[in-house]
């Protein structure tokens, strides 16, 4: 057991290197692995065992058959694992199922034909292997094309007349005891492997698929941060809990101040660089104390919901001072963005946890606009200053 561990460790840490981006694929990749290696100790241990079978039972000739076509398998079910481990998925697929539909329409060829065979059921394998390694629709034809290939082979035969080699002993009933029974036992764990195999295939994706659902549902597509939706599904619960009468709020709506003018003049990619540095900034300062979420296009809003009181929104406050007066580098170009901050506390200013967001940002505008007046004030100053003494007199 403690090998077997020492094997997979190794095995597994070759494979995440090749395919560790592609979580679908490593499944896949780690499966054949482990199916090649499980067929080719059976291969071995069954040529191994046959030869052990009392004397007459089976001619010496039919075990050299089958020693020789085993022999065959597992060397290149060994280049096909060797390939998936360095990387070359496809080919080793290929290989495997190749190799394992030909010895099954080598032995059947090799034992008297369709339907004279006993091993003519193994053709069963066939569609399934497809199945599990080319997926359903690819299954499915060759199930439908089976039976029609082995109906033209015997209508062929029966026009023709003629005889396939047999190499085994139809008169042995232990010979016909024992190929069946190994058959039957091989597919029945194929396919039970290849069940689960493909649900646990399948129950990954569908968990990838509804975890992308729920970011979707819940973050904001461009920041990663939380989306309004959330926000308000935030406030709701809060609303409905037992804190809500024994604990405060505080909502920080802030909008950045002449956003549109980043935009306008280096494009959307920067606009956008932007938006995702103040998003992190925010994310960092509220880190301890509460959340941050993006409600509109340059609009986001910071929810304190731990301890919260005058002295923290004016500690938070003060942060978001000193984060706004970094100034972010974009590609080559250099941003200085300002906000405008509207402060709501609840239960001080409020009635309700969801009127937070209405009196935030009714106090945000206030603050928008004596920051508008102040800069229409620095401009005129600053225009004046310019100016030539001679055009003031």
């Amino acid at each position: 057991m403690k090998y077997y561990l020492y094997f997979q460790e190794w095995q597994n840490k070759a494979l995440v290197g090749h395919y560790g981006d592609d979580p679908v694929k490593l499944f896949f990749a780690k499966a054949l692995a482990n199916v090649m290696v499980a067929c080719s100790a059976v291969l071995i241990f069954f040529s191994i065992g046959i030869f052990f079978i009392a004397d007459g039972k089976i001619p010496f000739s039919s075990k050299m058959w089958t020693a020789g076509i085993n022999s065959t398998l597992v060397a290149i079910f060994s280049v096909a694992y060797y390939q998936v481990r360095n990387g070359n998925y496809s080919a080793a697929r290929l290989m495997f199922v190749g190799s394992s539909v030909s010895g099954i329409v080598f032995a059947i060829f090799t034992t008297g034909g369709f339907p004279q065979s006993e091993v003519s059921q193994t053709i069963i394998v066939v569609p399934v292997l497809v199945y599990l390694f080319y997926g359903m629709r690819a299954g499915t034809l060759i199930a439908a094309l089976s039976p029609l290939v082995l109906v033209l082979q015997w209508w062929f035969v029966h026009l023709t007349n003629v005889q396939f080699p047999n190499i085994s002993t139809h008169n042995d009933p232990l010979l016909k005891m024992l190929i069946p029974t190994f058959i039957v036992y091989m597919l029945l764990v194929v396919i039970v492997a290849g069940y689960e195999y493909r649900q646990s295939i399948l129950h990954r994706e569908l968990k990838t698929e509804r975890e992308k659902l729920t970011l979707l549902a819940e973050r904001d597509g461009l920041t990663e941060v939380a989306n309004s939706r959330v926000l308000y599904e935030r406030l709701k619960a809060y609303e409905a809990s037992d804190n809500a009468t024994n604990s405060k709020l505080a909502v920080l709506y802030l909008d950045l101040d002449d956003f549109k003018a980043v935009n306008d003049a280096h494009g959307h990619v920067v606009g956008d660089i932007v938006l995702k540095t103040v998003a992190q900034r925010l994310s960092d300062c509220a880190r301890d104390c509460g959340f941050v979420a993006r409600v509109g296009g340059d609009e986001f809003v910071v929810l304190l919901h731990n301890d919260v009181s005058r002295n923290t929104v004016g500690d938070v406050l003060a942060k978001l001072d000193k984060l706004f007066a970094i100034p972010i580098h974009c590609d080559g170009v250099i941003c200085r963005i300002n906000a405008s901050v509207g402060v709501a506390i609840y239960p001080d200013e409020v009635a309700c946890p969801l009127d937070l967001i209405g009196q935030a940002d009714q106090q945000m505008y206030a603050v928008k606009r004596v920051h508008t007046e102040q800069r229409l004030v620095a401009e005129k100053l600053a225009s004046v200053v310019d100016k030539p003494i001679s055009s003031l007199a």
